[in-house]
């Protein structure tokens, strides 16, 4: 699902299941695993990985080429690298 206001740049997979909450800004090339959550204003920069399961905050960065592992809970406003 992805709600109102939430951005998908290019040549980004979305697995089933993931929700991309308002105002998720998703970059280039970035892959999401099934069954995840990005909360508002979470940015994934370009190149991420995201593991299935997962949770990012609201606010959250995860930065450019970063692997998040499967299962993972990111706190609102960390900055992950």
């Amino acid at each position: 699902m992805i709600m109102a206001g939430a951005i998908v740049d290019v040549h980004v997979q979305i697995g089933d299941l993931t929700v991309l909450w308002p105002s998720a800004c998703i970059n280039h090339d970035t892959i999401i695993g099934v069954n995840t959550f990005i909360s508002p204003n979470a940015t994934l920069c370009g190149f991420v990985k995201i593991g299935s399961h997962s949770f990012v905050g609201a606010g959250a960065v995860i930065v450019d080429h970063c692997t998040v592992p499967e299962s993972s809970f990111i706190k609102m406003i960390a900055r992950h690298t």
